[in-house]
């Protein structure tokens, strides 16, 4: 859950950046390892944390202002963050499970509306 863990362990994420806004991007992320809060943790210490997310992005600023994104940023109620597909193997029979979600409906208002 950290970069500067005295035990570390490695951790690999992939990202694409899919739009860019004035205050942030919008990022299609990869994970390779599956570590606690390796999204939340990578982006943070690279300077470009999760919005809205309250341990890794504590010591920024909220999104405030006149700015339509800001506004709409500002009225989330939790981070901005969304899993679409979630695969693993089944623990009792090895199986590959696989499941997909579309984009949540308040992210994807908030995507719509900054278009």
């Amino acid at each position: 859950m950290s970069t500067h863990s005295r035990t570390p362990r490695s951790a690999l994420t992939g990202y694409r950046v899919v739009r860019r806004f004035s205050e942030f991007s919008y990022l299609e992320v990869k994970l390779h390892t599956g570590r606690t809060h390796q999204i939340r943790v990578h982006l943070e210490h690279f300077g470009h944390p999760v919005v809205g997310d309250p341990v890794y992005c504590a010591n920024r600023e909220p999104f405030q202002g006149d700015s339509l994104s800001g506004r709409l940023i500002g009225q989330l109620n939790r981070q901005f963050l969304h899993s679409s597909v979630l695969g693993f193997a089944h623990p009792s029979t090895g199986v590959a499970q696989r499941f997909e979600l579309p984009l949540a409906r308040d992210l994807a208002t908030i995507l719509e509306l900054l278009k």
